[in-house]
Parts: structure tokens; sequence; C-alpha cells
């Protein structure tokens, strides 16, 4: 790592010296100020005419810029008016800036492009680096959560490294893909989970390869007319990321370095050695058969082995980067070379994350343009089974009970009772998995006139995923089989080329016209390859080559391609009227020959009210927008060839090799289309001190892929056709507010709410699909995706202590008939509050976030307080308030009641949460200080994260999902691992 950081300065600086000795113009240097209050701006655009070259001002206000003699300077501010100034020789231009209301506007990132905030139709929210840089991010998921309306991040496991779920305006499909489309800098990535080796909530994003300090800008366009530019994958929404580029100047260096620690923030309250014991009398007692356990057994508990505290710890976090950029008149680059290092808070858990990213941007001529972006990354995540098992960790740890000790007198580990030991399981076994990913692509623009540009594109995304598990003989299931391997490799390489004409042009101050055509082209090539086996002739030879006995092995491979053709117009007249279009026809192989090709329009526009006549006298609005949007988007992420009639292979007889029909054809196979339909209202008060938006959609999908069953006399369990239909309804609301903008203190507060209604309007039939997983969770028509669907529990009854179930059909019997719909793990609003202040050196970022209305179904409760499983299981303190006699009012049924291990609601909890996701606060040192060490900013900072959690839900997290971000098995808590609190120190510096 120091020799690839030592190399990557040298190469900075050869750099640097190569551009500065081949530059031939003046260095010009000033200070650009606001005639306002005379203060310098920070971060004003100054470009020079006519190129693409330019420079921002610094926290002074201060720039400076390589220019040639001649030239003309545009200086450019958020709010303020575009200034020019011819250079006619001088050194030193000092420029005051006036405040332009009607300029409060910023640039968005979109598809394939970018445009003024003030024309933008669709529904686009926007995070810039500053924002992220505030935060504590380990990943780039993470760094959203609470700050964008209509996005709703959950956590799903706090297992280090492991993917978050992320949901743009509710979910779109059943059975194929839910999440968004990841573009990076133009280029569409692979982002899902590609691990073989089953982690449940645990699963490995792809996403979590990059660096977020990397980053500039993300951009999430959220309706159809701002997404139809992707077509076929923008469904679950879009998410743009681009990384930062250098500028032309000095080369500056970046080091950002921070160091942590992470505890538990909650546990659950157990039963101790004596508790347990007394407990264990109790159902000897119930069930008629002398008590285990003597009076001086109960009082003597030489054993009381708190399993929690022995699989959970304070694990430390780190992050280290260095970034360097700068540049030329030609040349720009930015590099950096980055460290994430974040153990578990669960024994066996880490994950370490090793960056490197140059982005270089060359200019050949005053025609042609061409950028190259490279990022690698190496991974190493070790994670310990869980959620979706009983034999992981931390389900042994909470259900083991005390009274069995950790280690032998020789230091052994102890197996005793039904449980495994946890201790054992976490610091044994081996689950490593280790990814490497590329990242790189190579753009061309090529200036064909004033008005027209051609671009084109070429990327390519490789990952490799190398996965390992081994459970040795000191471990029970390893010792049962002689120890137990598997291995695992799973290899995605992308390819992909896209190609624009774009045309701008500017007629009579009145009308402004941007037009753009291009193609796309994208394959991808799957392998995977599976090997598990055991017998192993020592715990010292782990890999499956050493085993004795190869269980299973296999190995495939597929190939995916979609081709595209796409368009988009964008008219405004005088910023007043604005028109966009956007048409794109995509072509799948995932989808049947016959319907391969699909035509994805989106229309969205804009009235600025502000710029009508009869809105010039009045004094309330600084900017007022109206938009409506229409659209239809894709989604094609519903698995390779589920078109074609396939073969399995295995099926061997006498060692003869067999293959056997596997999969019905279905010719008629289409895409799952979404319409959209938006309307939107942008607001600017108080001299655009105060921003609001607000929108209203409606989601149709039509053509949901589903299985329909056939009878057994045909040989197939059933095949896939598109025969259902969904709808998304909601509204949402942000505001951003700079409360206070004085030369000494600067604070701002921004907020934003959503709701959204999802409903199944049609299947199959109308047939339900329950029985869904550990939460028995169901897709009902008139209902919303994922319902539970089981026995309402109608509490206790006091004069038998039982749990008493709804008869709904009222026979008088519990049965199958009497299941229904108790619960709904969707929330009915969503949202979060960030506020930033700075006042004479110091910053203070405080970001919230708060989910209402969704349901969690606690499977861990229906382990932990059971009370059916004699003492095979440990119980919480909660059983203590259990009913012993007739007259008892409590909500904790008796001892072996009829219903206790069953699944009903009883075990479903409002999991409402309000979450102070991070607090941060910093400190820069005066500027007059650390210049005389020749550096430009020393910033210290201490910052604490999930600090703070309010809620009613009794597990330990209410924002997981044992599941991850599967579509239908959600808000289920089943053993799954908490998101810890975090509290770190650190320090930028920039030279």
């Amino acid at each position: 790592m120091r020799t690839f950081i030592r190399a990557l300065v040298v190469f900075v600086a050869t750099c640097t010296f190569v551009f500065n000795i081949n530059a031939q113009s003046i260095l010009v240097k000033g200070t650009v100020t606001s005639a306002e209050d005379d203060l310098p701006l920070p971060g004003v655009n100054v470009m020079i005419k006519g190129s693409g070259t330019g420079t921002t001002t610094n926290l002074d206000g201060n720039y400076q810029l390589e220019v040639d003699k001649e030239a003309s300077l545009l200086y450019s501010f958020i709010g303020m008016k575009t200034q020019e100034v011819a250079v006619n020789g001088r050194s030193t231009i000092n420029v005051v800036l006036n405040s332009d209301i009607s300029q409060l506007s910023e640039v968005v990132v979109v598809g394939y492009g970018s445009v003024d905030r003030k024309l933008l139709t669709g529904s686009v929210a926007q995070t810039e680096s500053e924002e992220l840089s505030n935060t504590v991010n380990p990943d780039l998921s993470s760094a959203l959560q609470g700050k964008v309306a209509g996005v709703q991040i959950n956590q799903n496991s706090g297992t280090p490294g492991a993917a978050l779920s992320i949901q743009v305006r509710g979910q779109n499909s059943i059975s194929g893909g839910t999440q968004p489309l990841y573009v990076v800098d133009g280029v569409p990535i692979s982002a899902g989970n590609f691990g073989q080796i089953g982690y449940e909530g645990q699963g490995i994003s792809a996403i979590s390869d990059l660096n977020p300090n990397d980053i500039e800008s993300i951009s999430v366009l959220k309706d159809a007319s701002a997404s139809a530019i992707y077509g076929a994958r923008g469904a679950n929404g879009v998410v743009l990321i681009t990384t930062k580029t250098g500028e032309s100047g000095k080369t500056k260096f970046n080091l950002e370095s921070y160091y942590g620690t992470q505890e538990i923030y909650k546990r659950l309250d157990l039963l101790g050695a004596g508790q347990f014991k007394r407990y264990v009398n109790d159902i000897a007692a119930d069930e008629g058969a002398a008590p285990p356990y003597s009076e001086e057994q109960l009082n003597d508990n030489p054993i009381n082995t708190d399993w929690q505290d022995a699989v959970f710890r304070t694990a430390p976090i780190q992050n280290h980067q260095i970034s360097a950029s700068g540049g030329g008149e030609k040349t720009k680059f930015y590099a950096s070379a980055a460290l994430f290092d974040q153990e578990g808070i669960l024994i066996g858990t880490d994950y370490r994350r090793y960056s490197g990213r140059l982005n270089l941007d060359h200019k050949v001529n005053d025609r042609l343009n061409i950028d190259t972006k490279l990022n690698i990354s190496f991974s190493e995540n070790n994670r310990v089974p869980g959620d979706q098992t009983i034999n992981g960790v931390l389900p042994n740890a909470i259900s083991k009970p005390p009274i069995h000790p950790i280690y032998d007198e020789n230091g052994n580990f102890v197996e005793q009772g039904f449980w495994d030991n946890p201790v054992a399981n976490g610091t044994e076994a081996d689950n490593v998995a280790q990814s490497f990913r590329t990242l790189f692509n190579v753009g061309w623009d090529y200036r064909i006139s004033d008005n027209l540009k051609f671009r084109n594109q070429v990327g390519v995304d490789y990952s490799h995923l190398m996965e390992r598990r081994y459970e040795p003989t000191t471990t029970r299931r390893g010792a049962q089989s002689g120890g137990i391997g598997i291995n695992a490799n799973s290899r995605v390489t992308k390819f992909i080329q896209n190609s624009t004409l774009e045309y701008n042009k500017y007629i009579n101050d009145q009308h402004d016209i941007t037009a753009l055509v291009g193609s796309s082209f994208e394959l991808i090539s799957d392998r995977f390859d599976f090997m598990r086996a055991n017998n192993f002739p020592s715990n010292d030879l782990r890999y499956v080559a050493s085993a004795g006995n190869i269980e299973t092995a296999s190995a495939s491979g597929s190939e995916y391609a979609i081709n595209s053709y796409f368009g988009r117009f964008m008219y405004s007249f005088e910023d007043k009227y604005i028109l966009t279009l956007n048409l794109r026809a995509d072509g799948s192989s995932n989808i049947a020959p016959a319907n391969r090709y699909q035509l994805l329009p989106g229309v969205s526009l804009g009235w600025r009210l502000i710029e009508e006549d009869f809105m010039k006298t009045q004094s309330i609005f600084n900017d007022l927008k109206l938009r409506l949007g229409y659209g239809k988007l894709g989604n094609d992420k519903i698995g390779r060839g589920r078109f074609l009639a396939l073969y399995g292979s295995g099926n061997n007889y006498f060692g003869n090799p067999g293959i056997i029909p596997s999969q019905i054809p279905n010719p008629n196979l289409k895409w799952e289309v979404t319409t959209n339909y938006n309307a939107g209202l942008d607001m600017a008060f108080l001299g655009g001190k105060i921003n609001f938006t607000t929108d209203a959609y409606y989601n149709i999908t039509t053509d949901l892929l589903q299985f329909r069953p056939l009878p057994g006399s045909s040989g197939y369990a059933g095949y896939d056709e598109n025969i259902g239909e969904m709808e998304n309804r909601g509204l949402e609301f942000a505001l951003n507010a700079n409360i206070i903008s004085s030369d000494e203190l600067q604070w701002s507060v921004s907020g934003n709410m959503s709701l959204n209604r999802n409903k199944i309007l049609s299947l199959y039939n109308g047939q339900p699909i329950t029985n869904i997983g550990r939460g028995n969770n169901a897709v009902i028509e008139g209902q919303p995706l994922g319902v539970f669907y089981m026995f309402e529990s109608l509490g206790v009854d006091p004069s038998t202590g039982e749990l008493v179930m709804d008869d709904v059909n009222n026979d008088g019997n519990i049965t199958d008939a009497d299941r229904q719909i108790v619960g709904d793990p969707n929330p009915d609003f969503i949202g979060g509050v960030s506020t930033n202040a700075n006042f004479k050196g110091f910053d203070l970022s405080i970001v919230s976030q708060f989910s209402y209305g969704n349901e969690v179904f606690n499977g861990t409760r229906q382990y932990t307080e059971n009370m059916t499983l004699g003492s095979n299981d440990n119980q919480t303190t909660r059983i203590m308030r259990r009913w012993k006699e007739p007259g008892d009012i409590t909500n904790v049924p008796k001892i072996n009641g009829r219903f206790n291990n069953e699944i009903t609601s009883h075990y479903i909890e409002d999991g409402s949460f309000f979450r102070l996701r991070n607090i941060t606060l910093g400190y820069s040192l005066p500027t007059d200080l650390v210049s005389k060490y020749k550096l430009s900013k020393v910033r210290v900072y201490a910052s604490a994260q999930n600090l703070l959690t309010l809620t009613a839900y009794s597990g330990m997290d209410p924002d997981v999902n044992y599941s991850g971000s599967n579509a239908t098995r959600k808000g289920t808590d089943f053993f799954t691992f908490p998101v810890p609190r975090m509290y770190t120190a650190g320090i930028n510096i920039s030279f």
C-alpha cells in the first residue's frame, strides 16, 4: 500500500512538472467578492471563454489560472449575474459579482448530459460532494439515507460491507428486479449481489466497491420523464454518480483520515442462569415431571455465561485517503488511493477495501477532448452465517442457555445442548469473500461546430468475487463431517458502448433548443463455479482440493445483451415555457424474440410562472415552476432465458450422463412496463433562501412476470408468464432553507418526507401467493406487496392463559381458513431532517432519518418467548410476566400454550423509528496559521453515527430485514445482525 502511494505521488509530481513547462500563457490571479456584502465568494466558476478550461475560487475567494493574454474570462456563480472580463495582458483581475434572483439555479446531472435546474422538468434530486464529505459514509448507499425524498434505504443488516436495499417510489415488480440502475460517469454498472454462499440480508453489493470520497455528485432520477432516457432499466429509478475531476492550476493534495470505534446499540434482555433454571423447572411442572434443578442448584450458579457479551465486541473502524488534482491548460487529472477497514461488532465479521482512482481529461485541440476514468478496488469481507439460519453466531448466542460454558478446563470449546457454541463458530470457521473490481471507461468529445457535438464512450466493468467457507472440526457441524468446505467463484464482465450526437442552439435570446440522439450497447458475461466438500485430512488444509469427499460441484455461465437507440429534445421559450421529450427503444436478450424491442417514451412540461408579467409585482415568490410529466419505463431484470425451453444436466443413470427437460418455453414473454404520471411544484422564497419542492405521482406496472402453475401430468411445475398488474402512488415534499447567512454564521436546514401507497391490482386468476418467508408475507389482490398473512392474535385469555386467535369463519376451529391480513411491512411515510451550521471556523452537521407505520415480524421473539421447547432455548426476561393462574392480566401467554410457537400476529410489532443518523462537529484552523506551513486547509472533526434510535420495537434494530432486498420477503427480523453505534475522529488536510 505504501509503495502504491509513493508511486502515485511521484506520478502526480511528474505530471505537474510536465504541465507547467508546457504552459505558454500568463498566470492570472485575483479575488472574487460579492457586491452585496463585499465578502469573498468561494466556489465561483472562472472559465476561459470559448473553451472548457477553467477553475474555481477557494474559500477566500481567490483563484489563479493560466490563460492567453488576449483571452476573456467568464465568472459565474449560483444566484449571481455572470460577468465577462477581457484579460488584456493583466496578471491580476479582481471581480465583484452582483446578485441575480432570476438565476437562482444550479446545474443538475441527468442522463447523457446536464441541465440548469430552473429548466428541469423531471423529478430529480441531487446531492453534492460537500454534503457527502460532511459525514462519515462507509459506502455510497448510506450517504443517501434520509436525504432524498421518495427514496427508501433500508440497512437490512449491520454486517460490514453488506448491501443495502434501495427503493425509489416503491417497488414496481414482484419477481423481477426492484433496485435502481446505477450509472457511474455515464456508464451503467453491475450492482447486484453475485455471492453464491447464502448469507441472506448480509449479501454483498457491488456498489460497496465504490469509494464515496471520490464522488462529486449523485443525482436520483425518480419519474419516467427523467428516467425514460434509460428506458428498459429505469423502472426502479436511476442513480447517476459523477466522480471528481481535476482543475487547471497548481496541483492540490488532500489527505483525509479518520479512526473510530463501534459498539452494539441494544442487546436483548435474556434470562440469567438462575432465572433459566427456574423456567426449566416450571416447564417440567407444567408437564407433570420432577423439577430438574434443586433449590440449592437454583441459588448456586457457577456457570452463568452471557453469550451476547461473548460474541459482541467494541470494534475499530478506520479510513485513510490521499488524493491529488490539478493540471495545465491541456490536461487535467484527479487521482486517489484509499484504505477503508471496518471490523464488525460481531466476532468473525470485518470488511477491508483498498481502492484507487485515476481520472484524466485531455484537450487535444479546440474541437477534440478525451477523458478516461479508471477505478480499481480490492476488498475482503468476512461474514458469519446468520439471518436465515439457526446455525449462525448470533442465533446461537441469543438462544443458547447461560448454564453452558464457553471453554472446558483445558481451554477447548464446549459443545453442550441443542445449540452450537457461537464463540467456536465465530472464531474457528472461515467465511471469506474477496472481491476484485475494475471500472474503466474512455470517452471522446468532438465538436463538429459551435452547436453540434459528438461523443463516444467505451467502458468495461469487471468483477471477480471469490468466496470460501470452511467449518473445522473444532466446531460442532465441522466435527460431524470431518470439516466442511465450500469454494465459489463469480466472474462478471460488462462491456458498454455509448454514442451521442448533441445539438445546442440559442436563438434571439428567447428560444433555447437542445437535441440529442444516441445509441447504446451492453454485453454482460457471467461465469460461476461452486464446490462443496467434506472429510478434510487436517484443519490446516482448508481448500476443497484437499477434501476426501466432493459433495457437489457445478459450473455455469450465461450472456446478456441489450441494444438501445434513444433521443431527447428540450426546448424552452424565454426560460418560461419548457418542453422535454425522451424516446428510447430497447432490445433485450432476456425477452422473447417476438417482443424483444420495446419503445419507451417520456414527455414533461414546465411552466415558470415567475417569468409571467402578472408575477412581476408580487413579492412572495422568487421562483415558481409547475411541472407535469408522463412516460413509460421497462424492466428486463427477470432472469436469463426464461422464455426458452431448457434442459437440466446431472440426471445420471448407472454412470451414464443424463439430461431432462427443466423449463417449458414461453415465446410470448415480454417486458414488465411501468407507466408513470408526475406533477410537481418548485418554489423559492425570501430571495431564494427557502426552496420547497413537492411532487405527486402515479405508477402502474403491467405485464408483471409470475409463475403460472401447470397440472402435474404435464411434467412441469409451471412456467413464467406476464399476468399481473400493480400500482404505486405517492406524495413527496422537500424543503431547503438557508436560515442565516452572515459573515460569521451560516445555518441551513433541509428536510424531506414522502409517502407511497402500493397495491396489487391483478394476479393470475386472482390467486394470492402466501406463506412467503419466515414472516408469512403474501401477495394478494387489492393489498400492498408483502403484507403479513397469518392468524390474528386477540391477546391472552385471562382464564386459560392461551393466546386467542380470531375465528374468522366462526366455525369453532382455528384452521388455515382463519388466516388473514394482519400487518403491513411498508411504511406509511418516510423522511429525514438535516442541518448544517458554520461559525468562525466551526462546522456542525446533523442528519436524521425516520420511518412511520411499518410493521416488523419479530421472528427472534418466536424463539425467545415461545416457552415450548423446554431447556433448548434461552428466553427473554419478558416471559417472567407470563400468565400463571386464572385472572392474570398479561400479554404473555402461559408455558406450553397452543399457539406459542406458531406464526401469528402475536409477534408482529410497530417498526416505526426515528434515528439520529449522524452528528459531526468540525473545526477548520485559521488560514493565516496553516498557510505558514504551506497548507491551504486543516480541519479536525468528531462524529457519531446511529447515536440515538427512538422506537417501540423490542428487537435489537427496527431497520433490518433477514432477506435483504427481496421484493416479497420483507419486514422480518430473524436473529438479524443489528446496525452498530459508531464514534469517529478525523482530520482533513489540503495543500
